[in-house]
This record gives structure tokens, sequence and C-alpha cells, in this order.
């Protein structure tokens, strides 16, 4: 990926399944509302030339990278939540990542925690940050 021409990248961050429909194991109220100026927002970024870096949880079926709040969920033939590959970990219908975008997978809350976002922003020039 070459720098970014206007030095700003979007960050979409939990946009899953699990963590946006009203039935997911960990649904935040509201998020589906958001929906839709998220989707404004990664329109109006690739317009203008930012780079979009989608920001995702995933964690290992057996649940063994999962912060110690979160283990019940995969206990006791509990399938956990965004689950790598499984429909909970995706996207919700409406954002789609493109090619060229890059995908920070991340294991806690923080996306800077144990992942390359900070090495990638650095490398990509980014001094402006936009998080949705």
């Amino acid at each position: 990926m070459k720098p970014a021409a206007n030095r700003t990248a979007l960050l979409v961050v939990d946009m899953q399944n699990d963590f946006c429909l009203p039935d997911a194991p960990l649904c935040v109220k509201g998020a589906m509302n958001c929906l839709p100026k998220v989707i404004q927002a990664v329109e109006t970024a690739r317009r203008s030339g930012s780079v979009v870096i989608w920001v995702i949880r995933e964690h290992l079926p057996s649940g063994v990278d999962v912060e110690s709040c979160r283990r019940a969920l995969f206990e006791d033939g509990r399938k956990g939540a965004t689950v790598a590959g499984t429909d909970g970990a995706k996207l919700v219908e409406g954002l789609s990542v493109l090619d060229e975008e890059p995908v920070v997978i991340k294991r806690r809350w923080s996306a800077f925690f144990a992942t390359h976002l900070d090495l990638l922003l650095r490398r990509l020039g980014i001094e402006h940050v936009v998080v949705s």
C-alpha cells in the first residue's frame, strides 16, 4: 500500500454481526442505528482518497484468547462470539472491505494492543484518524 494522499485514515471498528444485530450475544444497543452514518463515512473517505482501515475482533473457537469477563460465552457448549470464520464475526450487511483496504484483527478492546495498527498508520503516513 502506498502512503495516503491526504494523510487521513478512517477506522471502522467492530461493525460486526455479533456486536450490531439485536439478537447478538454482544449486542451494543443502537449500533444498527449508526450503520447509515458509518456507510456514509466509508463512502466519503473512499471518495476523498482517505485510507479506510477495518478493525474487527476475532477469537479462536476455543475462546482461549478472550478476556476473562467473556469466557462464559465459550463455556458449557456455548459457541462464543466473534469467532473467526463465523457469521457473527462478519461485517454487518451494507459494509464491505475493498481488496486494497487493510484489515486489523484485534483480540482485545483496544485496536492498538497487540496489533499492527500503529505500524500501519505510520507506514501509510497517517496524521489524522477518524473513528467510526
